[in-house]
């Protein structure tokens, strides 16, 4: 199956696109000890994992975080400003932006996970809560919520090599990452998917969000500006 994949950042911050790294596959990439071991060889483990890929930071930067003073410190400011959601301190979670967009033609399932085999000053300090959306029925930047620990306050430092997340593909076929470059009436669909969260109060259901993107035939319009760029590569 293939999907395409591209790097991306909002209009209004700086352009980072040429940071971000395609997704590698998680079998290619597992670390540690556990590398050495019997089980990445293990029949049940490759099956659960062939579709898994990695995601990492595309910038370095560090972080403390005071939860119950609702602040945080970094010598890093604009990259936290500019690439960390800090708006829930109360439940310990903020939203950490990767600069991933999905898309596919066949309608499949992403599964954004914690990078539970990478051991890091990141992943010590709290968990990426889980999350799935159908790439082909809907589009946004893939972010990773992380769930960090009940203390008083923690600081861990974030490297542009640090796996944030993992993202699963929901098919038995063998995936293939196909790059595209966001147009500007890609972005314009992005930025559609975006703000409909904002316009309203409560939120709204993914159903509901599939029906928004089919009725405005977005995914026509970006499905015609990749087979643009593919017709004259």
């Amino acid at each position: 199956m293939k999907i395409y994949w591209t790097s991306f950042v909002e209009y209004d911050l700086p352009d980072f696109t040429l940071a971000v790294d395609q997704p590698t596959k998680l079998l290619h990439n597992i670390e540690g000890d556990i590398k050495n071991t019997l089980y990445p060889r293990c029949g049940a483990f490759n099956e659960h994992q062939k579709n898994t890929f990695v995601v990492r930071s595309p910038l370095e930067y560090s972080l403390k975080i005071f939860p119950k003073e609702e602040r945080w410190e970094s010598p890093d400011s604009q990259h936290v400003e500019n690439w960390i959601v800090l708006q829930d301190f109360n439940n310990r979670c903020v939203q950490l932006k990767t600069g991933i967009l999905l898309f596919s033609e066949t309608s499949v399932n992403v599964t954004v996970s914690h990078p539970f085999l990478h051991h890091t000053d990141f992943t010590r300090h709290g968990n990426i809560l889980p999350g799935t959306f159908n790439i082909s029925k809907w589009i946004r930047p893939i972010q990773a919520a992380y769930y960090f620990q009940p203390e008083s306050e923690y600081s861990f430092k974030v490297t542009n090599d640090t796996p944030l997340a993992y993202i699963s593909f929901d098919t038995k076929e063998k995936v293939a990452l196909e790059f595209f470059q966001p147009t500007e009436t890609i972005h314009r669909v992005v930025q559609q998917c975006l703000m409909l969260k904002h316009t309203r109060a409560r939120h709204f259901s993914l159903k509901e969000a599939y029906r928004k993107f089919e009725q405005h035939r977005s995914k026509r319009t970006i499905l015609n500006e990749i087979k643009k760029q593919k017709r004259f590569e």
